[in-house]
């Protein structure tokens, strides 16, 4: 029986007094002084019998958990930190009962957890009890209902507020305590740090939750990712000091791996309440150094704790967690690289961030979509503005942490290859445009408004020259991934359909120079002008010069993975037809040097990879129908290898003729068998035969001619049923 300062008789009728549930709660806390270091524990015996009151009479857990928040409240002004500990254990223990942690126990009982969860937090200096909170929010949130956190509106605002009180905590910045206004010793800060990132994994480890994501989810993963970077001067230091933490965590799990496999457990033993969790063994390294080496390690155990909780987010089975998490990890880049003002800096968080998001793309199993990662930082760069030169170095940093997975040999099956493909062409052609040479005047003859405005766009025209060649590499490096045979084919011909001779009209309004003289790259970029931009292509000589490389690139990325893969299982793609390059002979013709250059060497590298031997010497690029003749080369002439199977396929009336695939032709020259010559098939004889013009008599398979009147006569029409379409069947 629990003792008062009240005289004998005096405290017996108070206890006599006090509801059943308060006595059971209180015969639980032992009698230990004031702040005793001793390892305090619930009294067993009443713990077991305060648990069978609370799962048979669960009305009472409100009146048992709104009796604790008074307790709580008035131990942590008291600062009665063992009696805290004690309320703690029985939080846990009540949270672990098979009969309460169901839905219709735990809705009472979580709100009463959350309150005084939050007042610990809030109210408390001493770092002891707030380390001991993250047991309970452990077992919390291993028990968490998503349907009452759904449908009530303030129990999820009393959570969320909880996962910004830990999500604050885990953040590598200065802490303060209580209603203190100093802020805590450094080896402190550290250990709050740790039981911030403990927390944090604790929400993310249950793959089944379907949580709804929030704004303090994203600041929760932000402050975790602050523990993987270090305040080093050195541009490459963070990127360091993040390897070092993934090899030194991967050889602690080697060394775990052992006794994790061989511990056999004994499932005899039933608690009730699993306690406190054990402390490890002191690291020996502590003691051979100084203090400074000894806050070093414990920064090194809260970036293994960070990499865990990273872990916990992207190892997981829920899909959308995985792509709210890759949104999360984009936005904090994004605003580290807003902050960065140095130039290495900024290059030391791009090599951070490309490697981290190598590692968590290669964390999330294959079976749940892997690909969501990298299509979701795709989405975010072909979406991201350019309109400051901010803006630009996210964009690189975006680029180059798409560009890390790519290089990879990781799975990425299921990821659409032409859906990536068509953002990164837009973002582009834009490009493209912007780093185009423009005419601009004298600086003398501009205006002295106009020359700061002409500094800033020179600015953003640099670093969209710095972006462009990150973007022609990821999508180069996109056949390195195949998974489909006709993959490369379509990215190719996806390409070259997009090579323009001459802009149109609108498009040119957008390159020209302005009143000022100067073109303004921000307008250009920012645009909202899809369809324009998809029509217009890459319409100038920068434009086609850079289609042109990525498609040589394409093509040598290509074939290395190919010889690189030799043996494996793989999937064997098709060679890449003469097809892809119909219709582009005049390029070879074109104004630009640099563009011709690039013309020839690309399809210099298709006749080395993809063509037959000796193809690359019957190429004549100083004749108008260099293609047309590499095709007259290739016989005989069918639909299958020819370049009337490329990806322009022939309209299926045309397919219809006598003889169309066989004797179809891209060069002039009679078309004939034997001495007989026969009348070519031509895309304008489609229109003859639709207009009526040109009548094409039917024949049988050995050349017979077909009666068609006769025929006609014999067939018999069904009045009730409806007419049959004459228009060609489109597979």
């Amino acid at each position: 029986m629990p003792t008062t300062h009240l005289p004998g008789h005096l405290d017996s009728l108070r206890q006599k007094a006090r509801p059943k549930h308060q006595l059971l709660v209180l015969k639980c806390y032992p009698r230990l002084p004031k702040n005793s270091t001793a390892d305090v524990k619930p009294n067993s015996s009443e713990l077991s019998y305060l648990l069978y009151y609370a799962s048979t009479r669960q009305d009472k857990l409100t009146k048992v958990g709104t009796f604790l928040e008074q307790k709580t409240a008035h131990d942590v002004y008291r600062y009665q930190s063992t009696r805290v500990l004690v309320t703690l254990q029985i939080l846990t223990a009540l949270l672990e009962h098979k009969e309460i942690s169901r839905a219709s126990g735990f809705a009472l009982i979580a709100p009463s957890v959350l309150r005084i969860l939050r007042d610990i937090i809030n109210n408390t200096n001493d770092i002891s009890l707030i380390e001991a909170t993250a047991a309970t929010w452990h077992v919390f949130c291993q028990h968490q209902d998503v349907a009452n956190l759904a449908a009530d509106s303030e129990y999820r605002t009393l959570y969320e507020e909880v996962v910004r009180l830990y999500g604050s905590l885990a953040k590598n910045h200065s802490h303060k305590l209580g209603k203190s206004t100093q802020p805590v010793a450094h080896h402190d800060a550290i250990r709050l740090r740790k039981t911030g990132a403990e927390a944090v994994k604790s929400i993310f480890g249950m793959s089944e939750l379907n949580r709804n994501w929030n704004r303090e989810y994203h600041a929760a993963i932000a402050a975790v990712l602050t523990n993987l970077r270090c305040d080093s001067e050195h541009k490459d230091g963070t990127n360091e000091y993040l390897q070092h933490l993934v090899a030194m965590s991967t050889k602690n799990e080697e060394e775990d791996r052992p006794s994790t496999v061989n511990r056999r457990q004994s499932i005899a033993t039933v608690r009730t309440f699993s306690g406190l969790p054990d402390e490890q063994d002191p690291d020996p390294r502590t003691a051979e150094g100084t203090a400074q080496d000894a806050d070093r390690l414990e920064e090194e155990e809260v970036g293994f704790l960070a990499l865990e909780c990273i872990r916990a987010i992207f190892q997981s089975q829920n899909r959308a967690q995985i792509r709210d998490g890759a949104v999360a990890f984009m936005r904090y880049v994004a605003d580290e690289a807003e902050r960065c003002s140095a130039a290495d800096a900024v290059s030391g968080l791009q090599l951070w961030a490309a490697t981290l998001f190598q590692l968590i793309t290669s964390w999330t199993p294959v079976q749940q979509d892997r690909f969501i990662l990298l299509f979701t930082a795709n989405e975010t760069l072909t979406r991201h503005p350019l309109e400051k030169l901010q803006d630009f170095r996210v964009a690189s940093l975006y680029a180059k942490c798409i560009l890390g997975v790519l290089r990879s040999d990781m799975n990425l099956i299921g990821l659409s290859v032409i859906d990536m493909l068509l953002g990164l062409i837009n973002q582009t052609i834009r490009l493209a445009a912007a780093v185009a040479p423009r005419q601009v005047p004298a600086l003398h003859q501009q205006p002295a408004a106009d020359l700061e405005r002409t500094n800033t766009t020179t600015s953003q025209t640099g670093a969209a020259s710095e972006l462009l060649p990150l973007l022609k590499d990821c999508i180069a490096n996109l056949a390195r991934h195949v998974y489909y045979a006709g993959q490369v084919t379509d990215m190719i011909s996806f390409i070259m359909l997009r090579v323009k001779a001459d802009p149109s009209a609108s498009d040119k309004d957008t390159t020209v120079a302005t009143d000022g003289g100067v073109g303004d790259t921000s307008s250009t970029l920012t645009r909202n002008k899809p369809a324009s931009i998809i029509g217009g292509g890459f319409s100038s000589g920068s434009g086609r010069h850079t289609a042109l490389e990525i498609v040589k690139n394409i093509i040598e990325i290509a074939q290395s993975t190919r010889q690189y893969s030799a043996g494996s299982t793989t999937i064997n793609r098709h060679a890449v037809p003469l097809g892809v390059w119909e219709g582009s002979q005049w390029l070879a013709k074109d104004s630009s040097e640099l563009v011709r250059r690039t013309y020839r060497e690309a399809l210099l590298a298709w006749a080395k990879y993809e063509a037959d031997d000796g193809d690359a010497a019957l190429i004549d690029f100083e004749a108008a129908d260099c293609i047309e003749r590499l095709a007259d080369s290739k016989r005989p002439a069918s639909l299958h290898g020819s370049t009337s199977q490329s990806h322009r396929s022939a309209h299926p009336q045309l397919l219809m003729l006598p003889k169309f695939g066989e004797e179809r032709r891209m060069s002039s020259g009679k078309n004939s068998e034997g001495s007989e010559e026969k009348p070519r098939a031509r895309s304008n004889n489609l229109r003859d035969i639709i207009d009526g013009k040109v009548f094409v008599p039917p024949r049988e398979m050995d050349g017979n001619p077909i009666d068609v009147r006769a025929l006609m006569a014999t067939v018999k029409v069904d009045r009730s049923r409806t007419g049959l379409s004459m228009e060609p069947p489109y597979y």
